[in-house]
């Protein structure tokens, strides 16, 4: 059983960061969960933006929005972040390997629900009981209020640069 009802979108409306992939998990959880979708971002993808959804573009305080939802579906490295700070579980997706590994490295990717498809990401979030998620956002959250600007710089450099300085 699904550990949530409202569910926000945030990044570009792109394929390349998994847009199309959480519109599809959307409308597979829709009819038996209703679960409600909210997105804030732009992109050639917009027309792929279901009906029932609230779409709000692009926002200059996305925290409003994280506040009153229960997840959020994101790929970006600081919305991680955020998002872990608001105590919210996170989904992210990948569509190619390069994606995958950005998603996958992340210091709290464990604590996320990832996968390459929504039907794989679906079936993870039917098996996450309340404990679970509960778990999945303090653990994040514990590593989100540790990290500075110094030590998020070195954990882009070690992602993009094999923590080699340029």
């Amino acid at each position: 059983m699904l550990q949530f009802k409202k569910l926000l979108y945030i990044g570009r409306l792109d394929k390349d960061v998994g847009f199309d992939i959480c519109v599809e998990l959307c409308l597979l959880l829709k009819d038996k969960y209703k679960i409600k979708f909210e997105i804030i971002g732009d992109g050639e993808l917009k027309p792929l933006i279901p009906k029932t959804a609230k779409f709000f573009g692009s926002v200059t305080n996305p925290d409003i929005y994280v506040s009153r939802n229960d997840v959020i579906y994101t790929t970006g490295f600081l919305t991680f972040l955020e998002a872990a700070i608001a105590k919210k579980l996170i989904i992210a997706s990948y569509a190619d390997p390069v994606r995958r590994d950005y998603v996958l490295m992340h210091p709290i990717s464990k604590y996320m629900v990832t996968g390459s498809k929504a039907s794989e990401i679906k079936a993870k979030l039917e098996s996450l009981s309340l404990n679970d998620v509960n778990l999945m956002t303090k653990n994040a959250y514990n590593w989100a209020k540790l990290q500075t600007w110094e030590k998020l710089a070195k954990q882009h450099e070690e992602i993009w640069f094999g923590g080699k300085h340029r």
